[in-house]
């Protein structure tokens, strides 16, 4: 994540009451490369509030966040789940999830939704209230908007992913632990995709899972930081660069001097929008 960091402390509250253990199961990484030494300093003091041990990051890429992301993957018990988030991304579960786990390794496979402020503006929670008030409109902006505009994009993402599944495999598992139910390893291959290596080929192949089960999660791009975000991204050549030059160009500056959604964007997300 990003410091600093409009959602970091939403983000926290809403994982420690799924009952994540941020002390003793979670590994956050925090870029501060280009934020003043206060507001790096203050979102270190929130990520330890809640016991999480952060590793800083100067500079950051997606290459490096992919490797950080496998490492970690290896690191769980054959036993575990992981929950995948980035910090704008707000996983929810379906009811059935406590009933199928009891059978299956259970993999959630989860649809964004992300979310809008009324005014249409791009600007910080409203201290005090909860993120779904400050953000109302749900509305299907990458799947719609940006995807019209012949950029290749992510709409979903595993929200929930067993470390092996262990129920019938076909072989026996890879040396590494966290294995689909044909024994190969996962791996990332972006923020929202995991894909699995034929050892025999090398190639990446779709993974295996016992049981999937859908739902839908809420994504806070659309927040104070997106710009800064977008103009970061863009310059460090992130993972599909493409997209976030799309994105940059559905905004436009307001009369108070900040960034909103354009005119034309708006008229196009009337049909993607609703409350």
């Amino acid at each position: 994540m990003v410091a600093p960091n409009d959602l970091l402390g939403h983000w926290l509250a809403h994982y420690a009451a799924l009952g994540i253990d941020f002390r003793q199961r979670s590994r956050v990484i925090l870029h501060t490369g280009g934020v003043g030494a206060e507001q790096a300093r203050a979102a270190r003091q929130l990520l330890s509030e809640y016991g999480v041990p952060a590793d800083l990051a100067v500079n950051w890429s997606s290459a490096l966040k992919m490797r950080a992301a496998e490492a970690y993957l290896r690191s769980l018990p054959p036993s575990g789940y992981l929950v995948w988030a980035d910090s704008d991304e707000f996983m929810r579960y379906p009811c059935a999830l406590a009933e199928a786990s009891r059978s299956d390794k259970v993999a959630v496979l989860s649809s964004m939704v992300e979310r809008v402020s009324l005014p249409w503006r791009l600007r910080p929670p409203t201290p005090g209230q909860r993120l779904n008030a400050s953000y109302p409109r749900r509305c299907l902006v990458t799947a719609c908007l940006i995807s019209e505009a012949g950029v290749g994009v992510a709409t979903k993402k595993p929200a929930l992913i067993p470390a092996t599944s262990q129920t019938r495999l076909a072989r026996a598992p890879s040396p590494h632990s966290v294995t689909d139910r044909l024994g190969r390893r996962m791996r990332p291959t972006s923020s929202h995709h995991l894909a699995c290596v034929d050892d025999a080929t090398g190639e990446l192949k779709h993974c295996k899972m016992d049981l999937k089960l859908k739902a839908v999660f809420d994504h806070f791009r659309f927040t104070g930081s997106t710009m800064r975000l977008l103009s970061e991204k863009t310059r460090q050549k992130f993972h599909a660069v493409r997209k976030y030059e799309a994105e940059a160009l559905m905004f436009a500056r307001d009369r108070s001097g900040g960034w909103s959604f354009s005119n034309e964007s708006i008229r196009a997300l009337s049909r993607v929008c609703w409350t």
